[in-house]
């Protein structure tokens, strides 16, 4: 006899749009690609066209004018946006910016691992539906009033968040959301949604702010959690383990939480704090149909916990173990996954390749390019320049300084 969560359907995605798993890349038409293809290009050429600024030598304006052409391709999509993060191994070279090798190298940064591995368990938690199992248990201890409700969701989708993709969390919960909102919806809970007109919108935002929210937890919660990782140990020698990560991320993600679901439940959104009936009968139903704890679970779970502890104590086990590092520990996760039986009746392995295969490698890729025209920048001297430029922000406060990057970052990625 088969075990019975073998027969489970898996999450829908695993990619992060955010970092760059699958969807639709740029504009609808062919003409409207090859127009932004032709307007990279022509960016990239009117660059080199003109002459080098006194204050940056050949290679500097060269990388220039390639760094012109990949933002036009990354922002337009002309291309996907991992094959815009391979122009590095081809233009450096080409070019005179850097050899081969070094424009290579930061393609197998081991931080990009780490996100790999990562990324491998997450899938295999999937697989088996641990992560559903963990969150109804969460929800169940929240009670069923509204404000309590929404609080339960936004946390569970957050803490799972830290260790899943924010897309991956998302779609995970929005089945056990939308059972609550039917439920709101029917004669039993016809009441609650009178009472709380916003409370099926403030669920689904909830979620979707707290996937955000939770993946600044952990470097392996978000893709650009990672980047920054990398580009501080290559680039400044500042080394960010995964510990010394969540030390600092982690409270800011509670803090960031707790405001939101107050601005939520204070300013958005009015609720009447009377139960909703019925809630905890839906959600518990939907415990009991996972079914008890089946083996595959319990031994993905110490797979899992076994990892966590290495990834949290892992400056306590760096004397102890050689070479011990976050993506060392990642890499060896993952593998188990490939290694431990399943079990539980079931003839197969806790993962398998065809279901590891369905991670997003774009993503990895555009860490490679990302991390390799950043050690270019700094390589050619273009980082001095650019420093330079932005050297008239010295005079603001500090505060001030932090506020206009972050208020720039925030428009660039949207």
């Amino acid at each position: 006899m088969t075990d019975p969560a073998d027969r489970r359907p898996t999450d829908a995605a695993p990619g992060d749009p955010d970092a760059g798993g699958a969807r639709a890349h740029g504009p609808a038409t062919l003409g409207g690609r090859l127009l932004a293809i032709a307007g990279g290009l022509a960016v990239a050429g009117l660059v080199l066209s003109l002459p080098a600024p006194e204050a940056l030598g050949g290679p500097a304006w060269r990388l220039t004018a390639v760094a012109a052409l990949m933002v036009v391709w990354w922002v337009t999509e002309a291309v996907p946006v991992a094959v815009t993060a391979l122009l590095p191994l081809v233009l450096f070279p080409a070019l005179g910016i850097v050899g081969g090798s070094e424009a290579a190298a930061p393609y197998a940064n081991p931080l990009t691992f780490l996100f790999m591995g990562g990324l491998m368990i997450a899938v295999a938690i999937e697989r088996w539906q641990l992560h559903r199992r963990i969150a109804l248990h969460i929800l169940l201890r929240f009670g069923t009033r509204p404000s309590g409700l929404l609080a339960g969701f936004m946390l569970t989708t957050a803490l799972i968040s830290m260790w899943m993709t924010n897309t991956a969390t998302t779609v995970m919960m929005l089945p056990i959301v939308l059972s609550v909102i039917r439920l709101l919806e029917s004669d039993a809970g016809a009441g609650a949604l009178t009472r709380n007109r916003g409370l099926v919108t403030a669920l689904l935002l909830g979620v979707a702010f707290s996937a955000t929210i939770g993946g600044l937890g952990t470097l392996i919660g978000t893709a650009p959690n990672v980047l920054v990782a990398a580009m501080l140990r290559d680039t400044y020698g500042i080394e960010i383990g995964f510990a010394r990560w969540m030390v600092l991320a982690v409270p800011i993600v509670f803090v960031m939480l707790a405001l939101t679901w107050l601005v939520f439940v204070k300013v958005l959104f009015r609720f009447d704090n009377r139960p909703v009936p019925n809630a905890a009968t839906t959600l518990g139903a939907a415990l009991r149909a996972l079914g008890p704890l089946t083996t595959p679970e319990k031994r993905i779970a110490l797979v899992f916990a076994a990892v966590a502890s290495a990834w949290i104590g892992q400056p306590l086990l760096a004397p102890l173990v050689p070479g011990i590092s976050d993506a060392v520990i990642a890499v060896s996760g993952a593998a188990l996954m490939f290694l431990v039986p399943a079990g539980g009746g079931s003839r197969r392995f806790l993962l398998t390749w065809d279901e590891a295969a369905r991670i997003p490698w774009g993503v990895l890729i555009l860490f490679g390019g990302g991390l390799s025209l950043a050690y270019a920048v700094g390589e050619t001297g273009l980082s001095l320049a650019i420093g330079d430029v932005l050297s008239g922000l010295t005079h603001l406060p500090k505060m001030a300084m932090i506020f206009v990057f972050a208020i720039t970052i925030l428009f660039l990625t949207e």
